[in-house]
């Protein structure tokens, strides 16, 4: 009889499991969890309602805030040059005014840039010309370049020129393709010095 309790006592214990030989050195402090019956809450069959509580839990639910934007992605802005395309009403001479600019302040960098002209009668604004560049400063040097024999300003952002606004777009995108052949063979360049 003894026997018999002996062994029941030994089967009420938990089993334990064979040691596990540990090959990556982590010693895990968490004690092994030992499988057993889960407890059952006690819940009541029908869920109670707070008329007063209820109102103010739906419009929590229903006006939550919107997620907040990601900064990484907002903060991403395309940079251009911007022409403002201007026309002299005596001397017929188109005058072009060359600035960089962003997505997000393109319009009121032409705003400004207009209000230069607001109190010259005889110069009228007519259209505008925006081109993407990787780096509108160098873009805008390599017009200054290219149009040297057009009259400039000192500060080579204001040009006087006899053609139209369409071969001066078409030439900005010429020398903003050759911008960025001219950026991808310097990356070749530094790859093949490395190896």
């Amino acid at each position: 009889m003894s026997m018999d309790r002996q062994e029941e006592q030994q089967l009420d214990k938990p089993i334990m499991e064979p040691p596990v030989l540990n090959i990556s050195g982590r010693r895990s402090t968490k004690p092994h969890r030992v499988k057993q019956n889960k407890k059952t809450s006690a819940t009541s069959a029908e869920p109670i309602f707070d008329n007063k509580l209820f109102p103010l839990m739906l419009s929590k639910i229903l006006l939550k805030p919107e997620p907040p934007v990601n900064t990484k992605l907002a903060q991403y802005d395309h940079r251009y040059l911007g022409v403002l395309c201007l026309k002299n009403k005596k001397t017929n001479v188109k005058i072009y005014h060359m600035f960089p600019t962003r997505d997000s302040t393109m319009r009121t960098d032409y705003d400004n840039t207009g209000k230069i002209y607001d109190d010259k009668p005889d110069i009228q604004s007519w259209n505008n010309v925006t081109t993407e560049a990787i780096c509108p400063e160098t873009l805008r040097r390599s017009a200054v370049t290219y149009f040297s024999n057009e009259k400039w300003n000192k500060d080579g952002n204001i040009m006087e020129a006899q053609f139209d606004e369409w071969e001066l777009s078409n030439k900005l995108q010429e020398l903003r393709m050759q911008q960025i052949k001219n950026l991808f063979n310097y990356i070749k360049f530094l790859k093949m010095s490395k190896s």
